[in-house]
């Protein structure tokens, strides 16, 4: 099959959800939430887990917008490096292929335009087509045979749609059309007569709006070429589209659509952009308010954009590859132990197309690198942020990069949503006030010291109350990571997690991971009343002592406590 290469993708939306998370509830109205333990300076009412990874769940939603085509820029250089030191932490998949079982209701759709509209890629069909429940976008999937240890794997990974991309996202730069240079000198620079009468109020916002440099000078003699070689106005500018009631720029990146391998346009709308004209900055949230595609509109008899129907300020990209394992074993053995698992990539070249980059959708993933307050449940683990004992931002080691990776594993490990989590990287037991090995290999504080105030995550155990005004105590560890490639897996496929012996208990959840550890072991005091008692006596939560040995030498840098919910295990 042809691969369409101008389109993007709407689709069921049920199945662009692959992981996220949800702020948690205040108490019941009338009630205080106390503590059984010293609160910690997490986000107010605390975090939690979904299963979103890519587009969330809201609607795309047609609009009259036209977007006239684009001049592609040039592809980068095919040795370009890593964007981020997250991307250098990361491993490459290459030598894969898609599954070509996938997909083949909507090729068969597409394939059955006729030629005009073939040419256009899935931009060819309505946005009914690709919700369609019987032939509409599917999950992609990406094989790969590796070998490891001695033996050949068989690996699949699902692919969230309009998630991996070819290139980085760009301006989609426009150049002031003939007639609207001709208005400006015939109206002698009067900006306001001109629009309507040659130029169009998409160019007025790109190139001389109101206040600008460009207006000014124009407003002289309306010598738009004077203007250029002065340095006032631009020879091209981004291209300006009316959406959801205001002006916003352009932005593109060729992305990965549907099942079996369709590739076309993510279009990306922003208010706000540097006024230099620089390229969205990987891991910058505030790049975006709104993502869409572009389907066939029948009315109109051509493409409009479908975009998502609330804004998606939290929306940005990097250099992280998530995907999701759909099976990894070795041939004839046993997948079980990393169905579910998160893949974290910095590339994987599948046919001869090579996607170094990603969307990060305004979702749990964005949680995740957001600053705490600025979207729901946020995490602020950014990871191009040094860590408190960092001082080289070119070292990975230094960064947050390793803890936001171990972050994407861990918050995504869970199978359910809404469930009560707490990262941590940090011990507030000193390191004189830890007594151990003991028997067991664990380590014990008897005295926990003071709160973080210079950017750790603090280990804890927190209570809240839920809208049923039950207490969630978590001092439970559930699982850690070293934010490093999984040594156990062909390729690093996924990075590498330890789960809590714990959590392996029969009597619990009986969940074991391929590899697990036993907690320490954290003193937790509690100098507040619980509602209508005396001060609450202390006791004993979980931990994991950083600087202990997880072996491989591969050091952890984030644990997870839970509250009782959890269903961590991969399968």
């Amino acid at each position: 099959m042809d691969k369409p290469r101008q389109s993007r993708a709407p689709l069921s939306w049920a199945l662009l959800c692959l992981v996220g998370c949800r702020p948690a509830l205040p108490p019941p109205e009338g009630r205080e939430a106390t503590t059984l333990a010293p609160t910690a300076p997490s986000p107010a009412g605390g975090w939690r887990t979904t299963r979103e990874v890519g587009p969330g769940t809201g609607a795309l939603v047609g609009s009259a917008v036209h977007l006239p085509p684009a001049v592609r820029r040039p592809p980068p250089p095919a040795d370009q490096g890593p964007a981020t030191v997250v991307g250098a932490l990361l491993p490459t998949l290459a030598g894969a292929t898609f599954d070509r079982t996938r997909g083949k209701g909507l090729a068969a759709a597409w394939a059955a335009l006729d030629e005009d509209r073939r040419a256009l890629g899935l931009a060819g069909l309505p946005l009914s087509q690709w919700n369609s429940s019987t032939a509409g976008c599917e999950l992609p999937g990406v094989r790969s045979a590796l070998e490891h240890d001695g033996a050949t794997w068989e690996i699949e990974l699902d692919v969230a749609p309009v998630m991996w991309l070819t290139e980085r996202p760009w301006r989609d730069l426009v150049e002031l059309s003939p007639a609207c240079v001709e208005a400006l000198h015939a109206h002698a620079g009067d900006v306001a007569a001109a629009v309507g009468a040659g130029c169009e109020q998409a160019e007025e916002q790109a190139f001389f709006e109101s206040g600008s440099d460009c207006r000014a000078c124009l407003e002289v003699d309306g010598d738009h070429a004077r203007c250029v070689d002065e340095g006032s106005c631009r020879q091209a500018a981004t291209r300006r589209v009316e959406f959801d009631g205001a002006w916003r720029s352009v932005v593109r990146a060729q992305a990965l659509l549907c099942a079996p391998d369709f590739l076309g346009d993510v279009v990306l709308l922003s208010r706000d952009l540097p006024e230099d004209d620089s390229e969205p900055q990987p891991y910058d949230h505030g790049a975006f308010d709104f993502w869409c595609i572009e389907v066939w509109n029948n009315a109109t008899e051509e493409t409009t954009l479908a975009c998502t129907d609330e804004s998606e300020a939290g929306t940005t990209w990097g250099d992280a590859l998530v995907s999701q394992v759909a099976s990894a074993h070795p041939q004839g053995g046993d997948e079980s132990r990393h169905t579910g698992r998160l893949s974290v990539l910095d590339a994987v070249e599948v046919e001869g197309t090579r996607f170094p980059y990603t969307v990060i959708f305004d979702s749990g993933v964005t949680a995740l690198s957001a600053p705490q307050g600025s979207v729901p449940d946020a995490w602020g683990v950014h990871p191009l942020e040094l860590r408190p004992d960092g001082s080289d931002p070119q070292d990975p080691t230094h960064t947050m990069a390793r803890e936001y990776v171990a972050a994407l594993a861990l918050k995504i490990a869970s199978t359910i949503s809404g469930i009560l989590v707490q990262p941590f990287n940090h011990n507030r037991c000193a390191e004189d006030g830890w007594t151990g090995p003991h028997a067991d290999g664990s380590f014990a504080c008897d005295q926990p010291g003071p709160w973080s105030t210079d950017g750790w995550l603090d280990d804890a155990m927190v209570a809240w109350y839920d809208d049923e005004g039950h207490i969630y105590p978590m001092p439970l560890l559930t699982l850690v990571s070293t934010g490093r490639p999984d040594p156990g897996l062909p390729g690093g496929l996924c990075p590498r997690v330890l789960s809590s012996t714990t959590l392996a208990d029969p009597e619990w959840e009986a969940c074991a991971w391929p590899e697990t550890f036993t907690p320490d072991r954290v003193r937790l005091w509690d100098e507040q009343p619980a509602t209508g008692g005396a001060p609450y006596a202390s006791f004993d939560g979980q931990t994991w002592r950083f600087g202990r040995d997880a072996g491989s030498g591969d050091p952890v840098v984030l644990g997870l406590l839970t509250s009782q919910q959890r269903a961590f295990c991969p399968d």
